[in-house]
């Protein structure tokens, strides 16, 4: 496991304990490390979430929509579209979380998960 990916572990073993100021000091440290893979933007975002940092959230989120325009990672595009819209509903921004919300439900069926069925 490299540096970067042991960095991302520990903060999101950090999170699940609800340890957050140190979950994200360890997730920041993984996407200074690797500023183009979506997952640690997530993370990180999640972690930034549980600090009630929201703009902040936000970036995260949208810089791993950005680093996976061309991928095809359907659960990294839901969790950032998810975290989004999440981030959104925080901040009382109506009518862009239900956006966000509809945007997420898109990769549902290339992740396997259909609510419809």
């Amino acid at each position: 496991m490299s540096t970067r990916h042991k960095k991302d572990h520990k903060g999101i073993t950090l999170l699940k304990r609800e340890r957050y100021r140190e979950a994200e000091e360890a997730t920041s440290k993984a996407v200074t490390m690797d500023k183009k893979y979506p997952p640690f933007f997530n993370n990180f975002g999640d972690v930034l979430l549980k600090r009630e940092k929201y703009h902040q959230a936000g970036e995260a989120y949208r810089k791993a929509l950005e680093n996976n325009q061309k991928g095809s990672n359907s659960e990294e595009k839901f969790r950032a579209h998810f975290g989004l819209a999440k981030v959104h509903a925080l901040l009382a921004e109506r009518g862009k979380e239900d956006w966000m919300c509809r945007e997420s439900l898109k990769y549902l069926d290339h992740i396997g998960i259909s609510f419809l069925s």
